[in-house]
């Protein structure tokens, strides 16, 4: 029969303590108890992250097949714009709206070294419409020309600008 020896450290755990009591078959299963337990500890926080980084590459597909499908919608938008933008479309709308090419194209030309328009019969010199914009003392001589063609051209007045820019 064997005896037992006992030997004590300084450095006793409980769990040294505790196993005091137990055989070496007892000890040598609660440790292969414990690596068992440890491993599959490990080995679920391995499948955990796993799973997880399955699901962020599931959702990265599901972005790709989004951003796919949000590029073939942009290309075929573009095309239809660009379908309505041609100028046969664009005559055949306008068509269908009532609208027609002219017949006749009369051009202004708006002269700047042209006189400024006299007055007419029933305004006095040196008054204008309320209609007609101020103009300011720095604006240059040909805008005050230009300015006062056009509020002759709105208030239905002909100005004479002489021969040239008549249309012929």
């Amino acid at each position: 029969m064997r005896t037992r020896q006992t030997r004590t450290y300084h450095s006793e755990t409980w769990l040294d303590h505790a196993m005091s009591d137990w055989s070496n078959d007892q000890r040598r299963w609660a440790y292969v108890l414990t690596l068992l337990l440890a491993a599959s500890l490990l080995s679920f926080v391995h499948l955990a992250q796993t799973g997880y980084v399955v699901r962020q590459i599931e959702g990265m597909e599901k972005a790709e097949v989004r951003l796919l499908d949000l590029k073939r919608q942009n290309n075929a938008l573009r095309l239809e714009i660009a379908e309505y933008q041609q100028w046969s479309r664009l005559r055949r709308e306008a068509r269908a709206m009532g609208f027609a090419e002219p017949h006749h194209v009369e051009y202004v030309t708006a002269f700047t070294s042209a006189a400024p328009a006299p007055p007419s019969e029933g305004e006095m010199p040196g008054t204008e419409l309320p209609s007609s914009p101020t103009l300011s003392g720095s604006s240059p001589d040909w805008w005050h020309t230009l300015v006062n063609q056009f509020g002759a051209w709105i208030r239905g007045e002909q100005t004479d600008t002489g021969t040239a820019g008549q249309v012929q």
